[in-house]
């Protein structure tokens, strides 16, 4: 074989040459699972809080509308209910 020639230098070099390494590929592919999965979690996270919060404020609103439910049915018609504590309820007349 004659390297000499051009051509033949070109196909020698050509052969000789690696492909590119695949743990750098794979690497590369494990870091970009593990971004994912870090971003998925948080996303997870953050979805759970705003579903807790939203809970929570259903849960103050059923509080508050029985408290004026007990409230009204504690006082008469033509009074407005007025809470000194969290368990009385005074029925004040208006002038």
């Amino acid at each position: 074989m004659d390297t000499h020639h051009p051509d033949m230098r070109a196909a020698a070099q050509a052969s000789a040459a690696q492909p590119p390494s695949t743990s750098a590929g794979s690497l590369a592919l494990a870091a970009l699972a593990v971004a994912l999965l870090i971003w998925a979690q948080h996303d997870d996270s953050q979805a759970d809080t705003r579903h807790r919060a939203a809970a929570e404020q259903a849960h103050v609103e059923a509080a508050e509308e029985r408290r004026a439910a007990a409230a009204a049915r504690a006082c008469e018609p033509d009074t407005t209910p007025a809470w000194i504590d969290a368990t009385t309820v005074q029925c004040l007349r208006a002038r």
